[in-house]
């Protein structure tokens, strides 16, 4: 399993369009825990070692947040490619369900359904949209996420 567990083909995936911004979401306590600094790092490393120079934000999450609504709330920007993982499977609401919520994304699941990790780009030719607007019927009474996100880069925090 632990082949799965990596950031370079889902990186490496993101790559194939222009990217100006990345939104990396570890989800559990070493995310929770983690550094913003080397978050970013963490995040950024197969992009920047490529020679792509992006700016990485690293997405905080309150307790009980759905990850898929602040993840997309966070990438409103033109762009904005999305790198999600995590250690163990996640079920119900946790589940990566991106490209449902927001048909403008194109999500590809790099796990294979043991742990996650799902990278995200904006769809060749789709305009910005607005996260309010993508939520399910289901969802847009819901309050919307409790999001904190700390821009950094391999050499700064910001």
């Amino acid at each position: 399993m632990r082949h799965l567990f990596n950031l370079e083909q889902p990186s490496a995936w993101l790559t194939e369009r222009p990217l100006r911004r990345l939104v990396f979401f570890w989800d559990g306590p070493v995310g929770a825990a983690g550094d913003p600094a080397r978050m970013a790092e963490v995040g950024g490393f197969f992009l920047h070692r490529s020679g792509v120079r992006v700016a990485v934000s690293v997405l905080h999450l309150q307790p009980g947040a759905d990850p898929n609504l602040a993840l997309i709330a966070a990438s409103e920007r033109p762009g904005t490619a999305l790198l999600w993982i995590a250690n163990d499977r996640l079920g119900g609401v946790h589940q990566p369900r991106l490209d449902r919520i927001d048909p403008t994304l194109l999500c590809r699941d790099f796990g294979e359904g043991q742990v996650v990790v799902t990278a995200c780009r904006p769809r060749v030719g789709q305009a910005v949209r607005s996260a309010s607007t993508v939520r399910p019927a289901a969802e847009t009474s819901a309050k919307p996420p409790s999001i904190a996100i700390v821009s950094g880069s391999p050499f700064s925090v910001r």
